[in-house]
Protein backbone atom coordinates (compact mmCIF):
# COMPACT_ATOMS: atom_id res chain seq x y z
CA UNK A 1 0.00 0.00 0.00
CA UNK A 2 1.39 3.38 -0.93
CA UNK A 3 0.43 6.76 1.10
CA UNK A 4 0.04 9.82 -1.06
CA UNK A 5 1.85 11.44 1.62
CA UNK A 6 3.56 15.01 1.25
CA UNK A 7 6.50 14.97 3.63
CA UNK A 8 6.66 17.99 6.01
CA UNK A 9 7.90 21.15 4.63
CA UNK A 10 9.40 23.77 6.64
CA UNK A 11 6.63 26.66 6.98
CA UNK A 12 6.68 30.10 8.45
CA UNK A 13 4.74 31.84 10.13
CA UNK A 14 4.01 35.37 9.30
CA UNK A 15 2.92 37.00 12.87
CA UNK A 16 1.74 40.79 12.95
CA UNK A 17 0.99 41.93 16.80
CA UNK A 18 -2.68 42.55 17.06
CA UNK A 19 -3.55 44.93 19.12
CA UNK A 20 -6.80 44.59 21.06
CA UNK A 21 -7.12 48.35 21.89
CA UNK A 22 -5.56 51.47 22.04
CA UNK A 23 -4.91 53.27 25.13
CA UNK A 24 -7.08 56.07 24.16
CA UNK A 25 -7.50 58.61 26.38
CA UNK A 26 -10.90 58.24 27.95
CA UNK A 27 -11.68 54.18 25.79
CA UNK A 28 -11.14 52.76 29.67
CA UNK A 29 -13.72 55.33 31.11
CA UNK A 30 -16.13 54.28 28.49
CA UNK A 31 -15.63 50.75 28.52
CA UNK A 32 -16.04 50.56 32.43
CA UNK A 33 -19.25 52.64 32.07
CA UNK A 34 -21.18 50.47 29.35
CA UNK A 35 -20.11 47.51 31.45
CA UNK A 36 -21.83 49.91 34.62
CA UNK A 37 -19.13 51.22 36.76
CA UNK A 38 -19.81 54.18 38.36
CA UNK A 39 -16.92 56.75 37.38
CA UNK A 40 -18.49 59.76 38.95
CA UNK A 41 -18.22 57.53 42.79
CA UNK A 42 -14.58 55.90 41.60
CA UNK A 43 -13.15 59.49 41.07
CA UNK A 44 -14.96 60.96 44.24
CA UNK A 45 -13.35 57.78 45.99
CA UNK A 46 -10.06 58.98 44.79
CA UNK A 47 -10.76 62.11 46.03
CA UNK A 48 -11.12 61.41 49.57
CA UNK A 49 -8.56 58.42 49.25
CA UNK A 50 -6.01 61.44 48.46
CA UNK A 51 -7.47 64.06 50.96
CA UNK A 52 -7.06 61.09 53.58
CA UNK A 53 -3.63 60.12 52.85
CA UNK A 54 -2.77 64.08 52.85
CA UNK A 55 -4.50 64.63 56.55
CA UNK A 56 -2.94 61.77 57.65
CA UNK A 57 0.45 63.05 56.57
CA UNK A 58 -0.60 66.67 57.96
CA UNK A 59 -1.61 64.88 61.35
CA UNK A 60 1.91 62.93 61.95
CA UNK A 61 3.99 66.31 61.20
CA UNK A 62 2.20 68.11 63.92
CA UNK A 63 2.36 65.43 66.34
CA UNK A 64 6.23 65.11 65.52
CA UNK A 65 6.26 69.24 65.40
CA UNK A 66 4.96 69.04 69.22
CA UNK A 67 1.44 69.78 70.53
CA UNK A 68 1.28 73.92 69.92
CA UNK A 69 1.64 72.93 66.28
CA UNK A 70 -1.20 70.13 66.96
CA UNK A 71 -3.24 72.42 68.84
CA UNK A 72 -3.47 75.04 66.29
CA UNK A 73 -3.89 72.23 63.46
CA UNK A 74 -7.07 70.85 65.88
CA UNK A 75 -8.91 73.95 68.64
CA UNK A 76 -10.47 71.03 70.51
CA UNK A 77 -6.72 69.06 71.52
CA UNK A 78 -5.91 72.97 72.58
CA UNK A 79 -8.74 73.03 74.93
CA UNK A 80 -7.95 69.11 76.54
CA UNK A 81 -4.58 70.58 76.82
CA UNK A 82 -5.37 73.47 78.81
CA UNK A 83 -7.65 71.44 80.99
CA UNK A 84 -5.05 68.93 81.90
CA UNK A 85 -2.61 71.78 82.36
CA UNK A 86 -5.06 73.33 85.19
CA UNK A 87 -5.66 70.06 86.31
CA UNK A 88 -1.75 69.35 87.13
CA UNK A 89 -1.63 72.80 88.89
CA UNK A 90 -4.18 72.20 91.46
CA UNK A 91 -2.71 68.53 92.13
CA UNK A 92 1.34 70.19 92.26
CA UNK A 93 -0.30 72.89 94.78
CA UNK A 94 -1.86 70.45 96.82
CA UNK A 95 -1.06 67.38 98.82
CA UNK A 96 -3.71 65.23 97.12
CA UNK A 97 -6.10 65.69 100.50
CA UNK A 98 -9.47 66.51 99.26
CA UNK A 99 -8.97 69.98 102.00
CA UNK A 100 -6.26 70.49 99.89
CA UNK A 101 -7.39 70.12 96.17
CA UNK A 102 -10.26 72.18 96.83
CA UNK A 103 -8.04 74.95 98.63
CA UNK A 104 -5.79 74.97 95.18
CA UNK A 105 -9.04 75.09 92.99
CA UNK A 106 -10.19 77.87 94.99
CA UNK A 107 -7.38 79.35 94.57
CA UNK A 108 -6.66 78.91 90.71
CA UNK A 109 -10.68 80.62 90.73
CA UNK A 110 -9.53 83.76 92.50
CA UNK A 111 -6.79 84.16 89.96
CA UNK A 112 -8.86 83.63 86.98
CA UNK A 113 -11.47 86.42 88.24
CA UNK A 114 -9.07 88.21 89.62
CA UNK A 115 -7.24 88.37 86.03
CA UNK A 116 -10.86 88.66 84.04
CA UNK A 117 -11.55 91.86 86.71
CA UNK A 118 -8.20 93.52 85.51
CA UNK A 119 -8.97 92.70 81.53
CA UNK A 120 -12.40 94.06 81.95
CA UNK A 121 -11.39 97.48 83.40
CA UNK A 122 -8.82 97.70 80.72
CA UNK A 123 -11.42 97.14 78.13
CA UNK A 124 -13.55 99.52 79.53
CA UNK A 125 -16.08 98.31 82.19
CA UNK A 126 -17.28 100.24 85.01
CA UNK A 127 -14.80 99.26 87.47
CA UNK A 128 -16.82 99.64 90.64
CA UNK A 129 -19.70 97.21 89.32
CA UNK A 130 -16.29 95.37 88.23
CA UNK A 131 -14.67 95.21 92.08
CA UNK A 132 -18.31 94.90 93.46
CA UNK A 133 -18.91 91.80 91.44
CA UNK A 134 -15.05 90.29 92.39
CA UNK A 135 -16.07 91.22 96.50
CA UNK A 136 -19.11 89.36 96.32
CA UNK A 137 -17.57 86.07 94.33
CA UNK A 138 -14.97 86.32 96.93
CA UNK A 139 -17.74 86.09 99.52
CA UNK A 140 -19.79 83.56 97.98
CA UNK A 141 -16.39 81.51 97.51
CA UNK A 142 -15.32 81.88 101.16
CA UNK A 143 -18.88 80.65 102.19
CA UNK A 144 -17.90 77.42 99.96
CA UNK A 145 -15.21 76.86 101.52
CA UNK A 146 -16.32 77.23 105.02
CA UNK A 147 -19.14 74.06 103.72
CA UNK A 148 -16.61 72.46 102.43
CA UNK A 149 -14.57 72.27 105.10
CA UNK A 150 -16.99 70.53 107.23
CA UNK A 151 -17.82 68.42 104.69
CA UNK A 152 -14.48 67.15 104.38
CA UNK A 153 -13.23 67.00 107.78
CA UNK A 154 -16.64 64.92 108.53
CA UNK A 155 -15.56 62.87 106.16
CA UNK A 156 -11.95 62.65 107.40
CA UNK A 157 -10.13 64.53 104.70
CA UNK A 158 -8.93 61.52 102.70
CA UNK A 159 -7.29 61.63 99.07
CA UNK A 160 -9.58 63.61 96.64
CA UNK A 161 -12.25 61.49 94.67
CA UNK A 162 -13.02 62.66 90.83
CA UNK A 163 -15.30 61.07 88.91
CA UNK A 164 -14.01 60.31 85.95
CA UNK A 165 -14.73 62.28 82.67
CA UNK A 166 -17.37 60.09 80.59
CA UNK A 167 -16.50 58.73 77.11
CA UNK A 168 -18.39 60.39 74.98
CA UNK A 169 -17.66 63.81 76.04
CA UNK A 170 -19.11 66.72 73.82
CA UNK A 171 -16.39 68.73 72.17
CA UNK A 172 -15.79 72.42 73.20
CA UNK A 173 -14.85 74.94 70.99
CA UNK A 174 -12.61 77.86 72.68
CA UNK A 175 -13.90 81.14 72.97
CA UNK A 176 -11.94 83.57 70.67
Amino acid sequence: MTHDRIDPQPVTLDVRPIELYRDEPGRAEALGAANGRDLVTERINIVAGLAAVVVALVFVLACLTGCAALERAVPAVGVAHEVAKAGCAILAASDGSSASVLAANQAMQRSIVEADARTAKDRGADAATIDALVRSIAILSETIKANATQVVQAAGNGPAVVAPCPAAAASVEPKP
